[in-house]
């Protein structure tokens, strides 16, 4: 297809198209002939999507990645839906705000008035009121991060998609503002920078996942050399010590919630994972009780000291001393 057909197609302009293929949003063939590009009708599939996400105000680079990823849409997507509903939070603020002066105003206003009423109008959205609670949205967003790859490759059925739903449910509940700041902090990172946090997270529990009875102690060896590693490593310590209490810690306690029961009865491939990691975390903290592994363990107690919760959460603490590398938090 040559461009003035995909010009009708689309709805694009001319130049918009030659934007996008320098941009290497699609990428043509060229006609040797004579210079001309030749559109695939993959190449108009994508300038369509990219007409609705740019009509949708992301960018680019955003759109690059959705494009490229298309796994991480939900990421994205999820992003700007929370920033259309903050912007409409502000929108109603204004509309009231207005309202509310025009109520007030006489047919020719003094200065006086004016003033009074602009001092009375109603207040603008506390911005840290607005994080004080999670929302559906909220909510969307941690359980994509935490449990979201295991929604790939499933068929959605009618009783998946109620567990789902009661999964969002629960996350948004009170009893779950510990997770607040993980949630802010996920809306606030770089576009690399989720990425690739997404990508070596789901790389890590897809390896956990297809762990066998046979490469479990493998890998128990493995976590018990990282950790030997990882505390004569005084960054990493302190990486570790920051992040505990406001993002660690929390992330733990989610893990082993009513969260990872529904996920388990969603995602066969998530049951897998929770079997694997349990079971290996089990071995290593049973290790780590016998005499060839009470000095690691003591050393371990000496390093973190109250920023190691080992003994009430150690499923938790053992796989994100092994993961932590490739996470956000650092």
């Amino acid at each position: 297809m040559r461009i003035q057909q995909v010009i009708k197609v689309t709805g694009l302009s001319k130049r918009a198209i030659h934007h996008y293929i320098k941009e290497k949003l699609i990428t043509p063939v060229i006609d040797q002939r004579n210079g001309y590009f030749i559109f695939s009708n993959d190449d108009i599939n994508r300038l369509t999507v990219v007409r609705l996400l740019r009509t949708l105000d992301l960018s680019l680079a955003n759109i690059r990645n959705i494009l490229n990823h298309p796994k991480m849409a939900n990421y994205y997507l999820t992003k700007t839906l929370r920033d259309l509903n903050r912007q409409k939070s502000h929108m109603a603020w204004q509309e009231g705000c207005v309202k509310s002066i025009l109520d007030g105003l006489n047919q020719e206003p003094t200065w006086e008035q004016l003033f009074l009423l602009m001092e009375n109008a109603p207040s603008p959205p506390d911005k840290n009121e607005l994080g004080d609670v999670l929302d559906i949205v909220d909510a969307r967003m941690l359980s994509l991060y935490f449990l979201g790859k295991y929604m790939h490759d499933i068929e959605m059925t009618e009783y998946r998609r109620y567990l789902w739903d009661k999964l969002l449910r629960y996350v948004a509940s009170p009893q779950n503002k510990h997770l607040i700041p993980i949630c802010e902090y996920l809306f606030s990172l770089n576009t690399e920078k989720i990425k690739s946090v997404f990508i070596q997270r789901d790389q890590h529990m897809d390896y956990i996942a297809s762990l066998t009875a046979e490469t479990q102690q493998e890998y128990i060896k493995y976590m018990t050399n990282v950790i030997q590693s990882n505390i004569r490593d005084y960054s990493w310590i302190s990486n570790w010590k920051r992040a505990y209490e406001p993002y660690l810690l929390p992330s733990i306690i989610f893990y082993d919630s009513p969260a990872n029961e529904l996920m388990q009865e969603i995602s066969p491939r998530f049951s897998a994972y929770v079997k694997n990691i349990h079971v290996c975390c089990t071995r290593l903290r049973k290790f780590l009780d016998t005499a060839e592994g009470l000095p690691l363990l003591n050393e371990m107690r000496q390093v973190f000291g109250r920023h190691m919760d080992i003994d009430n959460h150690h499923y938790g603490i053992l796989e994100s001393m092994i993961s932590f590398k490739n996470t956000m938090y650092k």
